[in-house]
């Protein structure tokens, strides 16, 4: 696309000039050498072997999207990501238009390689003379949710939930974690969430990654996997998209109120368009409260540690509700204190 679009061409040119000459380049080495793999039908093929996990129907979807990429933005992108981010970012632009963002600034976005977590915001000098905000996700964001989310879920014991309160869920949960068979399997688990916490450090192209079939899961549990990764991307999109208007809006900002309103407008958007998706709420927080855990391991929030950030992320949602509310909180709360039991296990 860039190729046509000087829109493009100038936003390529700043992600040489200021994330790959900077800091990345023996990164970008890693991730070109994946994206090339990913942008042939013999690569995609490949990655759709090992994503067992996924049921057929879902995978068909996800293989027509990525064969139906005819183009990319940049040089940067591949087309898993892209599609992905597609089939995301088409849902979040439209719904966050009812929200008070000047969306004349929005210009696009892409999938490149950025030595962040999630994504950033570059404000591009366009064609027609005005600054527009572009959104640069990172190239395996939305395969870490993925992976992180579906270990996770086959760590605890399919019972967890199955308790009336949040106190019975932590006693079925400190049963499992004492009994010495499950902590030998619980030391893999922490073994492979190691693996993909360290995936933005070496962008892993060994395929060492670990994902968990969601065949072996009943409905319940690959409903559960599946709300929890949709709704955790939906989340990641609508941040993304709000955290560029802001920056582009309100330059004069500090940082981590940038990041508290972007979570505030992420969530709002993303709980519209997780309704309209057939996402379940609470299973939608769960997936949100994993993933703000898994980056914190990595890389420290820039304005809350990750229990503050998905309170006040659930805070935001305005429920009127309060015992809806502290189901949410609590199950937040429990999925956060296991996955930091994990990572930690001795």
């Amino acid at each position: 696309m860039s190729e046509y679009n000087s829109d493009y061409k100038n936003l390529e040119e700043y992600i040489e000039s200021q994330l790959i000459e900077q800091s990345l380049t023996a990164q970008v080495y890693k991730e070109d050498q994946l994206a090339q793999s990913l942008n042939s039908d013999e690569g995609l093929l490949n990655i759709c072997r090992k994503m067992d996990n996924i049921p057929s129907d879902y995978m068909k979807e996800i293989v027509d999207n990525v064969q139906g990429v005819m183009t990319l933005p940049t040089i940067y992108d591949d087309r898993l990501s892209y599609s992905i981010a597609s089939h995301l970012m088409s849902k979040v632009e439209l719904v966050a238009k009812s929200f008070p963002f000047d969306h004349q600034n929005y210009g696009g976005f892409c999938c490149a390689p950025t030595g962040k977590v999630s994504a950033l915001a570059a404000p591009v000098k366009c064609s027609d003379g005005k600054s527009k905000v572009f959104i640069i996700f990172e190239s395996g964001i939305f395969h870490f949710v993925h992976g992180v989310i579906s270990l996770f879920v086959s760590s605890y014991p399919r019972t967890l939930l199955q308790g009336g309160n949040e106190k019975e869920w932590r006693a079925e949960w400190e049963k499992h974690v004492n009994d010495d068979q499950n902590r030998t399997e619980l030391l893999q688990s922490k073994t492979d969430l190691n693996e993909w916490r360290n995936f933005f450090k070496d962008y892993n192209v060994r395929g060492q990654l670990a994902y968990t079939s969601l065949m072996n899961f009943g409905p319940v549990g690959q409903k559960l996997i599946l709300d929890m990764v949709l709704g955790c991307e939906i989340f990641i999109a609508a941040h993304e998209y709000s955290h560029a208007m802001l920056n582009h809006q309100h330059p004069d900002l500090d940082p981590s109120e940038v990041e508290k309103e972007a979570d505030m407008w992420g969530v709002r958007i993303a709980s519209i368009i997780c309704r309209d998706e057939g996402v379940t709420l609470t299973f939608m927080m769960a997936g949100i409260a994993i993933f703000f855990s898994a980056i914190e391991t990595t890389v420290p929030s820039h304005y809350l540690p990750a229990a503050d950030r998905i309170s006040f992320v659930i805070k935001s949602l305005e429920i009127n509700d309060s015992t809806q509310e502290k189901i949410l909180s609590d199950i937040a709360s429990l999925m956060q204190d296991v996955f930091r039991d994990i990572v930690n296990m001795k």
